[in-house]
């Protein structure tokens, strides 16, 4: 019934999050780690969230390009619907149907490596 329909949904939304969830995770710790082991400061908790900083930084240093490609995604997104409304010929479709699917997997990337960044820089507010 519609019952296990849903629950059905909600499992393959997990596994699809569960190995993205693991490695954002084992990256903020790693960094963590590394930056304790270098002896900055009395403690190594202040290391630590150095080291997690670096890390940060080194994500949100291509942050240029992840937003120019995000910006690709709406205009190659927007190509099957041009076409479609101009009733261009069916070859023209199945060419714009291919820039559709790019342009919908290029704004999947970027979205997640903005959470992913966000996460890193949140950990860093909070910790």
């Amino acid at each position: 019934g519609h019952g296990t329909n849903v629950i059905v949904g909600i499992s393959v939304g997990m596994k699809a999050t569960f190995i993205p969830t693991i490695t954002v995770a084992i990256a903020v710790l790693t960094a963590y780690h590394l930056g304790a082991s270098t002896g900055i400061g009395e403690d190594g908790r202040n290391a630590g969230l150095f080291g997690t900083a670096v890390a940060t930084m080194g994500m949100l240093s291509n942050a240029v390009y992840i937003l120019s490609m995000n910006n690709y995604g709406p205009i190659a997104d927007n190509a099957g619907g041009i076409a479609e409304m101009s009733m261009q010929p069916e070859h023209v479709r199945d060419v714009t149907d291919r820039l559709d699917a790019a342009g919908n997997v290029t704004k999947a990337v970027t979205k997640g490596y903005s959470i992913g960044s966000a996460s890193m820089a949140c950990f860093l507010l909070f910790g």
